[in-house]
């Protein structure tokens, strides 16, 4: 946050910040943002971070993953592709349930997902498709 725009724009300086908090990553120099190890690292120490990524960044299957890893509702800042993969929000809504908020409609709609979701918070199913509530 106090750092001069020189130290936002190093990478090795970036990656050393976000180590030691990956809230940091959102005061990183928007190129530091699309470098995938540094949000790699940053989504690794703390998932919500993603927020802070470049968007090639919230479309890498991998960071995405890492994030909701550590926290469900990082899947809102995800890309839609990144909602829209069933492996992604599985990961998701086993750590937080109601992240299905979040989920693409193919999710949403998909029952092996909503189950999984309702098993971690019975409130999911509010976020669950028409159809899949109906199936309840």
């Amino acid at each position: 946050e106090f750092a001069g725009d020189a130290c936002k724009n190093n990478p090795e300086i970036v990656m050393a910040a976000v180590h030691d908090s990956g809230w940091s990553l959102q005061h990183a120099s928007e190129q530091c943002k699309d470098v995938a190890e540094i949000v790699i690292a940053a989504v690794h120490q703390y998932g919500p971070a993603l927020e802070f990524a470049g968007d090639a960044c919230k479309n890498n299957p991998e960071i995405v993953m890492t994030a909701v890893h550590d926290s469900g509702w990082s899947l809102q800042h995800a890309s839609e592709q990144c909602k829209d993969m069933a492996e992604i929000v599985t990961a998701a809504v086993q750590k937080d349930g109601e992240a299905l908020e979040f989920a693409g409609d193919a999710c949403r709609n998909n029952p092996e997902i909503v189950l999984a979701a309702v098993h971690n918070s019975g409130l999911a199913l509010q976020h669950a498709s028409e159809q899949c509530k109906d199936m309840a």
